[in-house]
């Protein structure tokens, strides 16, 4: 019968300051909201293009439509991945 370690008080030590780890969060939801609103944009116009399509109507701007939509991924992608980038280009015992 194998004897269960004692949990040890001591406390954990994180790398990044509370402080630094607030300012990381708030960075990062301002990107994810930031992201959103172009995902939410760029998604409308897409759907008012779709529904001109299926009433037979031109749709002339797809070009640009596509541009926004690509920008839109792209920085939803980025937002995706910066907090967990940045945290790891942190140093230790910063």
């Amino acid at each position: 019968m194998s004897h269960a370690k004692k949990p040890s008080n001591k406390l954990l030590e994180f790398s990044i300051p509370p402080d630094r780890i607030g300012l990381q969060l708030v960075t990062w939801v301002r990107g994810i909201v930031k992201s959103n609103n172009e995902l939410v944009s760029a998604l409308s116009r897409l759907r008012r293009s779709y529904k001109a399509l299926l009433a037979g109507m031109p749709v002339t701007d797809a070009e640009e439509l596509l541009w926004q939509v690509e920008g839109a991924l792209q920085e939803a992608d980025r937002c995706k991945n910066a907090f967990a980038s940045y945290s790891a280009r942190e140093p230790h015992g910063a």
